[in-house]
């Protein structure tokens, strides 16, 4: 009888430990706002091979992570620059995965996010770590969960394309509805774009995708029907009023933008010596003159 109480005994105490420290880890994960951050920024950094800086996570284990702003830097040029800064995030993840102690991302949904994409005069992009990341990575396993942002204002900075004085060409979109889908089994990237700026116009967008095997980026867009005015002038920055006065109406009216777009830089060799970025062309924007 005493042999019985005393086993009994024995697995009620074990129990009682094990349930205190499932109960700590539970906390640890589902409450303690710094550790939920800082594994968020380790998953979040091994994905992108940046260091992401993560602000305001907490995790519901049924629904997800919950982050207030993501930020990814990048050193370009000797300079850090940020690449993207997203707010109000909801990361989805696959409930399984949980019992093996990782979290396997299925979905990043965003409200807003600044995306700044820069070229420099010798060719280098500032997104040219992470297309070296992922590049790395088997075809077996996904290069990025899906993504969708609600508000997307995206800045470019292009110093290969310059105006007759020597300006780089820069441009901002607002109003961007954006989502990125990878393709099973391939390195390749389809992005979803659906643009309303309040300058710029309505865009439809076609064939955006990045293929991260040969590093390239391509899209073609076209706008609605644009009034040629101070406002749209000033968006376009000088290069943009010089295409407009090249193709533009001789004389105030509307107008239609053609974006043609495509960007490659080379590939590591079989041999491994380091590859050297080159630009196939800069970007190709085009004003067709409108009737009234």
């Amino acid at each position: 009888m005493h042999r019985y109480l005393r086993k009994r005994f024995r697995v009620t105490v074990f129990a009682l430990v094990l349930l205190v420290i499932s109960s700590y880890a539970a906390y640890r994960v589902m409450l303690d706002p710094r550790f939920v951050n800082e594994k968020a920024q380790l998953v979040l950094s091994e994905m992108l091979g940046v260091n992401v800086e993560v602000h305001g996570a907490t995790f519901r284990p049924l629904s997800g992570l919950y982050i207030d702003e993501i930020v990814i830097p990048v050193v370009h040029e000797g300079k850090r620059q940020v690449l993207a800064d997203l707010h109000d995030v909801v990361i989805s993840h696959y409930l399984a995965s949980l019992f093996t102690g990782r979290m396997n991302i299925r979905e990043v949904r965003a409200g807003s996010l600044s995306l700044n994409l820069a070229r420099a005069a010798n060719g280098t992009w500032n997104l040219a770590p992470i297309i070296d990341t992922l590049r790395s990575r088997p075809r077996t396993q996904s290069l990025l969960p899906v993504l969708s942002v609600d508000n997307l204002k995206f800045a470019y900075h292009d110093e290969l394309t310059l105006d007759h004085e020597g300006h780089p060409f820069d441009v901002e979109v607002l109003g961007v509805h954006a989502a990125m889908t990878p393709r099973r089994g391939q390195h390749v990237l389809d992005l979803t774009l659906a643009v309303d700026d309040p300058d710029l116009g309505s865009w439809q967008v076609r064939g955006a995708t990045v293929d991260v095997d040969t590093a390239k980026l391509k899209l073609t867009a076209e706008s609605n029907r644009l009034p040629i005015n101070d406002a749209l002038a000033a968006r376009l920055g000088a290069r943009g009023r010089e295409i407009l006065d090249a193709y533009g109406p001789p004389s105030g009216g509307d107008v239609k933008l053609m974006l043609y777009f495509t960007y490659q830089w080379t590939i590591p060799s079989p041999s491994g010596s380091a590859s050297k970025p080159t630009y196939r062309a800069p970007p190709s924007l085009r004003a067709f003159p409108l009737s009234p």
